[in-house]
């Protein structure tokens, strides 16, 4: 069983592009944790809805068969919700487990950037 998937590109009319793919950031709460266990596909949003309605989704957990549909058009939640609620409860635990570690962690001091390094970044438009 696979959980936190790598970013992919969600093509679902289900799933607006508009979000992050995997865990997007323990600290802010929000993005979706994933996982891949055998046919069956689960992607679960985490954190609040966006504020945007191009980004929200008509579920929380949206459940797919990736032997049938490997691109993920297709949600299957209203003919499995027993599945649904397996990946729910699975990706629920993940996630609580994912804050507790993340909780036994500080943040590092920030390393201070050579004029080299920040002048590579000015150049390549991540500083001004």
């Amino acid at each position: 069983m696979k959980t936190a998937s790598p970013p992919r590109s969600c093509r679902s009319p289900a799933c607006s592009s508009a979000h992050t793919g995997g865990v997007s950031s323990l600290t802010s709460g929000q993005g979706r944790i994933e996982v891949i266990d055998g046919r069956w596909g689960a992607s679960l949003r985490i954190g609040p809805q966006p504020d945007f309605p191009e980004a929200r989704r008509p579920w929380p957990l949206l459940l797919y068969d990736v032997w049938a549909d490997p691109f993920a058009l297709h949600p299957l939640n209203e003919q499995r919700p027993d599945l649904v609620k397996k990946y729910t409860t699975l990706l629920e635990g993940q996630w609580k487990a994912h804050q507790g570690l993340a909780a036994q962690f500080t943040p590092g001091a920030s390393p201070a950037l050579t004029p080299e390094q920040l002048e590579t970044l000015r150049s390549l438009g991540y500083r001004r």
